[in-house]
Parts: C-alpha cells; structure tokens; sequence
C-alpha cells in the first residue's frame, strides 16, 4: 500500500511526530491530497509558534488567497507580521491583490484608520545600500511612499486597490506618515500614473496640496516629465505659480528636468519664472538663477525658449545678475548673445563669479577638483571652442585667478580641443609645476598633447609623483607615452625611490614589484618588458608571497606569470591558499597554486583553509575550496570542520559541509563522530536550524531515494 492510500487518521497521526514545521511543508508539498490533509495542522502549529504572520504577508504578498484565509482560520490576526516592511492589508494593497484585502476586511481590518500607520513596527530597514535587485529596490520605493495603503496603492499604480479604497470611505487626501506628508495624488503624479490621478483628482482630492517643501502634484509631475498628467492637472485648474520653499518656480522645476513640452505647456498656462510669493523669502530665486538650472545641464532647447519669453539682459541689472548672464551665454556656446553682451553691454570678458558663492555648481559632473568660476572656464568646461576664441579676442584671461584655470577645466572634462585652443593661445601647462600633467593622466591623448609642450620634465614633476599617478590609474597608454619621452625611464626610476631601498637591493626589487603590480597586468607587463623592474635574486620565502598576495587580485594570468619567472612558495601556503580562495579569482588562483607546490589542504602554523573557514563561519572561500577537493575529515585537536562551523553557530558553513558529505557519497559510518560533534554543539546553543540541517542529511542517509525517482 503507498503512503497516500494509507488512513487518514495515520497520516495526520504521522504529521504530529514530524518536529519541524518545515518538515510538515515539505510533506505538504508532495501531493494536493496530502496538503489537503495536512495543512490545517500545519497552519495550526505555526499559529501556535508565532510565526502566522510571515505565512499571511507571504500570501499577501503573492495573492494566495486560499493560504491567506487558512492561517486567519487558523487564530492568526489579520494584522499580524512576519519580516515585510508593511502589514498584510498594506503588503496587499501594494501588490494589487483584492480579494486578500476584501478577505482581511472581513476580517476586521479597517481600511479608514488613521491611528494605524499600517507598519510592522519590527520590520528592520535593509543595511544593503545600493539597492542589488529589484525586490530591494522594492523596499526602497514602498520606503520612499510610506503611509496609508491609499498611498502605497497610488504609488505603484493599482487602480483596482484605489477605488476599493474609496469605495469603503478613505478619504482621498490622507497625508503619509513621511517627512514630506505626500497625499496619495502627490505619489500618482510622481510615478507618472494617470489613471489614479484623474481618479484621485474625481473624488476631490485637493489638486493643489502641498507637501512639507510646498511641491504640489503637479511640480512632481513636471519634475518626471509627465506631460500628459501634467496637462491633465492644468485643465482641471492647477496652479503652475506656487513656489516650492527654497524659491523654485514650477517652471524652473520643469526646465531642469529637460522636457522642453512641459516647459511650453506651462508657459501656455501662464508660468512664469519669478515667484510670486514664497515661505521663506530670503530664498525667492530671481529668473536668472532659474534659467542657470537647465543652461548647467545642456538643455538647449529649453534655454532658447526662456531666453525667448523673458529679457534676461534687461532683467539683469545687478553685478551678479550680469555675471551669471555672460557665464552662461560662454557655457552654452550662444556666440550672438556673448558677442553683444560685450560689444553692446561693456560686459567685461574677465567677469568671474564669487568663488565663495559658486551659484551653478550644483550638477554632480561640476564636484571636480577644480570648479569653473570665470566665463572662459565655464566654456571650457563644457567645450565650447567658439566661445573660448571670442573671449580670448577680447582679452579674456586665460591664466589661473582665484584658483580657477580653464586648462585645467578643460583637461579634467577630456576636452582635448578646447586643451589645444588655450595652448595655442599662449596657456601655460607648467603654471603650477606638475599640476597639468597629473589631471591628464587618465586621458593619454592630452597627456601627450600636454607633454610636449613641456620643457624640463624632470624640473616640471619635482614635486609630483607621476608614475605613481599613473600606475594607480591603470591607464598603460600613459605610462607608455611617458616612458617614450626621452627623460621618461629616468623620471620613472626616480618616481620609485621612495619604494626602495639603495642600501638593500633585494628589498629595493621586491617593492618595486609591489608598486609595478598596483597598476594592473597590462602596466606591469610593459614595465618587464621595459627592463624596469627587476626579478628579486631569491623569488621565495615571505617577500615572495606579498608580491604573490599583490598579483592575485589581477587573477590568475599575472600569477602563473610569477611563476614562470622563476617565483616559487616555500613558506606560507595554507595562509595563501586561504587568500586564494577569499578571492574573486579563487578557482583559476587556486588551480595555479596547486600546479605549483600547493596542496589544498596544506597547514603552517594554523590548520587547513578550510577548517579555519569553517570556523570563521566564511561562506565564500568554503565553496572553492571544496570544490578543490578540500578534505572534510580534516581533525584538529579532536575538532573538524564541521564541528568546528556547529560550534560559532555558522549554519551557512554547516549547510555546505554536509552538502559535500553528499557530493562525496561519504555514508553514515564515516561522518557519524562529526555528527554527533557538531549536534552537541548546537544543542548547547539552542541553533534548531543545524540541527534540523544535520537531522535532514541523516534521513538522506538512512532513506536514500533512489535516482530514477
């Protein structure tokens, strides 16, 4: 008789003498007869455990319904949770799963409460930071939108959710719990859902609610480039003039998002750039700040259609008015408006914004070293050849004032033709011995065009390390055209001398090697071949294996490389294997090392690779390692490694250590002692989990199934 066709009563008498639950599922999942039978117990003991949350939100999370109304059968709350961020109604809500929410409002959930900020209060925010895949990035949006279920719904677009919410009475202009107190109409403008918003907008919510910085639904729909909700918003009445609380119009808002159709609909609904009133007015922003947002970030077509519709030369009456003006007509290559600006106007060509008040600044590619302040620098650094020449024709200076240099500008952007044009105009490259240089290094065509209008390169870089700089930057066509100059190998010998020793010779080699491998297999090759590194007179021992320690994070080509020299391990090899393994090249390192001398399971004065993993509880290096064929019995002191793993409460390293027992068909008889080991261990420490995992390999043992199932 098979099991399935055995009594019920014996079945759901058997149920009760499995210990886990997780056993109890996986029992579950074989059949539909025998989850028919056994669930409700399983349901019931996980209740009783305290775990029918993570059940509820999981069924939440995925829609199962009929999982969902089990565990509430079961005595589970219909708020109760698990690990998720939000409570189930919530978890539903943003998922879009009605018939869970319309289940947990039987339930007793009420839709409509504010008391409740729908939160599971011992959620712990995710330390991952970026965010590595999309459920995490999940987390940070439901994050980002924190509050009622009304907004989380909004937020990811579930129109079904929303109006089920407005059908049970929540009102449509409930506030998050989050700083900025977004309403749900806010979050739809946001994330570009149209549909919620013309619903939202339906049932009254208020089309002109502002947020803590007063952004209204429709700044954020401008800000994402939403047009169409845009557009919707303007027809039912938004205001396009409300300021946000530092003094940005909507329609600057707009501008710097780049999207030249919502800048014309606003400016056809009467936008304009000067802010008619705002809560902290010290930061009324005036039109040509505004116009300096999307003139910083490239966007043509929009600062030709402000320069349109308003006078910013009339306008700009004001020292530092004029100055933003000319910076920006140099910026952006507008040669008419520069040209009369200093022929019309009396611009002075030198105009240079204050250096302690850098007001165009604000784009992440302006953080660099050196920050643009006078016109030329501006156009500089946005490769406007053009404007560079007019300047120049009208005596604009083109050497360093207030620590701002257009060269520099320009070479720390790659601008190789504005480089050339300031040449050409007379800049000086050793203005600051060395500077030039040292900011050309990762781009070799300027770095070359820069050398050679150098003349004493050894006085020039007295000062600068360049082969350091160099050979940090990995960029081997630079340190090509260096050493192709004919004071380049002599300078590079010089660059080296702080990593050597004239007294040692021997030590003098091994750190020159060391400072030729911080550059990469490609640098150092050209360096070899160059004759300007030197194999160490006795390539083993412990100096040996720092160079070894160095080349392995270039993998595994550099290293059988070493070898081939001559480098040989005589000390050290369990300690590199261990670094070998922890690598992100550990497969072909650990293959070269083996080839060459290395055993695996090679000991010092510390144990095996892997017996010291195992006890680390390090997870990384385990794998490799035993896919070498690590030995698993290894015993130190009466310890191995699994013990040793069950002991730190390492059940990750537990895990695969009994999946290797697995893969090596190693029986019962052989890994009994370890075992029982590591089941002392834990059952010291209370971790049910090992010994679940080492209970679930004795079963694989003593019942094996066999391989045509």
């Amino acid at each position: 008789m098979g099991f399935i066709n055995l009594p019920i009563d014996v079945i759901l008498l058997l149920g009760t003498y499995l210990k886990y639950t997780d056993d109890l599922n996986a029992l579950c999942c074989t059949s539909r007869a025998l989850h028919g039978i056994l669930s409700p117990i399983l349901h019931k003991r996980t209740v009783a455990s305290g775990n029918g949350g993570y059940i509820l939100e999981w069924a939440a999370r995925r829609g199962l319904v009929s999982t969902a109304r089990l565990i509430l059968q079961a005595g589970a709350a219909a708020s109760a949770c698990g690990s998720e961020q939000w409570q189930p109604f919530a978890l539903a809500a943003i998922h879009g799963h009605i018939e869970i929410m319309k289940l947990l409002l039987e339930h007793g959930i009420d839709p409509g409460s504010i008391s409740n900020n729908w939160y599971n209060h011992n959620w712990k925010k995710p330390s991952f930071y970026p965010f590595e895949d999309a459920e995490e990035a999940e987390f940070s949006k439901c994050f980002q939108s924190e509050g009622h279920p009304l907004s989380l719904a909004a937020s990811r677009g579930q129109v079904c959710v929303v109006n089920l919410l407005l059908q049970h009475g929540v009102p449509p202009d409930l506030r998050s719990i989050g700083e900025e107190k977004h309403t749900a109409l806010h979050l739809a403008a946001r994330e570009g859902h149209i549909h919620i918003v013309r619903i939202l907008v339906e049932a009254k919510s208020p089309i002109d609610a502002q947020t803590e910085t007063d952004y209204t639904p429709l700044a954020f729909a401008a800000s994402k480039g939403h047009l169409e909700i845009v557009q919707f918003l303007l027809k039912r009445g938004a205001n396009p003039n409300i300021p946000s609380s530092n003094g940005y119009t909507l329609l600057s808002i707009a501008s710097t998002s780049g999207n030249i159709e919502i800048v014309r609909c606003l400016l056809n609904h009467g936008a304009n750039l000067t802010p008619s009133s705002c809560q902290n007015p010290c930061y009324i922003k005036e039109p040509i700040y505004q116009i300096s947002l999307p003139a910083e970030r490239g966007f043509d077509e929009v600062v030709d259609l402000l320069l349109r519709k308003h006078d910013f030369i009339e306008s700009s009456t004001k020292t530092h008015q004029q100055v933003i003006l000319f910076c920006i007509a140099a910026m952006t290559g507008r040669i008419n408006l520069l040209t009369d600006l200093i022929r019309k106007h009396n611009y002075d060509p030198n105009l240079a914004l204050d250096p302690r008040f850098p007001i165009l600044c604000t784009h992440p590619s302006n953080f660099l070293a050196e920050r643009p302040i006078a016109a030329i620098s501006w156009a500089a650094t946005y490769n406007q050849v053009t404007a560079i020449k007019v300047l120049v024709a009208n005596d604009a200076s083109i050497t360093q004032a207030n620590g701002d240099s257009p060269l520099i500008c320009a070479i720390q952007r790659g601008h190789k033709d504005v480089v050339e044009t300031l040449l050409a105009h007379g800049a000086d490259p050793n203005e600051i011995p060395g500077r030039a240089l040292k900011f050309a290094v990762s781009n070799p065509p300027i770095f070359s065009l820069l050398l050679s209008h150098v003349v004493d390169l050894t006085n020039i870089l007295q000062n600068v390390n360049i082969s350091d700089e160099i050979i940090h930057s990995g960029q081997v066509n630079t340190l090509r055209i260096l050493l192709d100059h004919p004071e380049g190998p002599e300078l590079f010998a010089n660059d080296v001398y702080p990593y050597s020793d004239p007294a040692n010779c021997e030590e003098t080699a091994i750190k020159v090697f060391k400072f030729a491998l911080g550059g990469g297999e490609e640098i150092f090759c050209l360096l070899l071949s160059r004759g300007l590194i030197a194999i160490p007179k006795e390539p083993f021992g412990f100096p040996a294996n720092l160079i070894f320690k160095n080349a392995m994070r270039l993998g595994d080509s550099i290293v059988r490389l070493l070898f081939d020299m001559g480098f040989r391990v005589t000390v050290g090899k369990m300690e590199l294997i261990w670094d070998c393994a922890n690598s992100n090249h550990a497969d072909g390192l650990l293959d070269v090392f083996l080839q060459n001398g290395c055993g695996i399971d090679d000991q010092d004065t510390i144990p095996t690779a892997l017996y010291a993993a195992a006890e680390l509880g390090y997870a990384r290096p385990i794998r490799p390692l035993l896919k070498m064929g690590a030995n698993v019995q290894f015993v130190r002191r009466g310890e191995t490694p699994l013990s040793v793993a069950a002991k730190g409460n390492h059940l990750h390293a537990v895990r695969l250590i009994l999946q290797a027992f697995d893969e090596r068909d190693l029986s019962l008889i052989q890994v009994e002692s370890m075992l029982e080991q590591a089941e002392k261990y834990a059952l010291e420490e209370g971790q049910v989990d090992i010994l679940k995992a080492i209970d679930q390999f004795r079963c694989r043992r003593l019942y094996p199934v066999p391989s045509s199932l």
